[in-house]
């Protein structure tokens, strides 16, 4: 994706696609589940009345917080993401930061994936992650986050999910359709982008 300077969402697309058939290959359209009581302990389990997944994302927010307003790579991220023709000229090594953010978005994305399968102790190859990349986009626009890069914050992605995570269940408290909450996602996305154009 760097070094062949496709676009990013392109490639998420088409990776997702890719990952997504390799899945439904190795496990037969099947699921998969752990024998080990330890790992779905660890995903059920409490910490001071306080579930483990949710001080993981509190530790890795606050972690990236400091990456990102504390450090020069963090400034850089910000600094390509706004202009990265301008970052360039700038003498940061571009290519270098993309790469290195795209990593440390993978390993988030892994460790995401391992507290959501050790929760259910188990994960189904036809239906896990469906639709998560609709609810990570709207969580990050919700939380300030501008389309055209270079501007939005780690607390308010958290702030966005949260956001997100209770338009959800009001939804399903008042018994809207699971096959129209998807409209209301995206009409929450349409709406977040327009308030920030007016902003802008």
């Amino acid at each position: 994706m760097t070094k062949g300077k496709i676009a990013p969402f392109i490639v998420t697309l088409g990776t997702m696609a890719i990952f997504r058939s390799l899945t439904l290959y190795f496990g037969n359209a099947g699921e998969f589940r752990s024998k080990s009581e330890m790992f779905g302990n660890f995903g059920m389990g409490n910490l001071l009345y306080i579930p483990i997944p949710v001080w993981v994302m509190l530790i890795l927010a606050a972690l990236m917080n400091i990456v990102l307003n504390s450090t020069r790579y963090g400034r850089y991220i910000c600094a390509v993401g706004s202009n990265s023709r301008v970052a360039m000229f700038s003498a940061i090594n571009v290519d270098r930061v993309r790469f290195f953010t795209y990593v440390i978005t993978g390993v988030i994305v892994g460790v995401s994936s391992y507290l959501l399968t050790a929760r259910f102790n188990a994960v189904s190859s036809t239906n896990v992650g469906m639709g998560f990349e609709l609810d990570a986009i709207a969580a990050v626009i919700i939380g300030g986050t501008t389309l055209s890069g270079g501007r939005g914050t780690i607390w308010g992605t958290v702030m966005g999910a949260i956001i997100l995570g209770i338009i959800n269940n009001m939804l399903n408290m008042i018994g809207i359709s699971p096959y129209l909450q998807g409209t209301v996602k995206g009409l929450v996305i349409i709406g977040a982008v327009y308030i920030q154009r007016q902003r802008g």
